[in-house]
């Protein structure tokens, strides 16, 4: 199978919801990009949208990913912003993306994604938070996150609303 045709049927995979075996070659070109030491590297990502979801794109590579209820990117001299989320009506589902989405972001950090504890408060639960948090020597800190999240219903009684996002911060200190 040609790399193209393999890289579609990832995509494709990974929008019907199913998990794919691990992240494209070029999914991690374009994560690295965004979390590398040099910031001049992740301010030449950039993201576009296809007519089945996000692509971010670095050095004439391209990330592919599911379409987002909103995806944007962003940041000033010091400061670059990723920040997508899809919203479901069904836990499973949610757990499904999440599922996803962490098994082709793993891979390309440099020490995985970390697990953090849960969280409830009054109008929502926090279900799955990954992280992984890279310090680079010029005071860099990059933290990638994804997290799976239920929205309690507004009055009780009312169903609840799942959100997953992914984030990207980089700040310098």
């Amino acid at each position: 199978m040609k790399r193209g045709a393999a890289l579609c049927f990832a995509a494709a995979l990974t929008a019907i919801g199913a998990q794919p075996v691990g992240a494209a070659k070029n999914d991690c070109a374009v994560l690295s990009a965004l979390v590398a030491e040099k910031t001049s590297e992740a301010k030449k990502v950039s993201l576009g949208w296809s007519k089945d979801g996000v692509v971010l794109k670095h050095r004439g590579k391209a990330m592919k990913m599911p379409a987002f209820e909103d995806c944007e990117l962003g940041g000033n001299g010091t400061a670059i912003e990723l920040d997508c989320y899809w919203r479901f009506s069904g836990q499973d589902e949610a757990l499904a993306r999440y599922d996803v989405l962490s098994n082709a972001v793993a891979p390309c950090m440099p020490l995985g994604l970390t697990s953090r504890e849960g969280r409830t408060a009054e109008t929502l639960k926090y279900h799955r938070i990954e992280v992984a948090q890279i310090e680079h020597s010029d005071g860099d800190e990059v933290e990638v996150r994804i997290d799976m999240i239920e929205f309690f219903g507004d009055e009780p009684g009312d169903p609840s609303r799942y959100w997953v996002s992914f984030e990207v911060e980089r700040e310098r200190y």
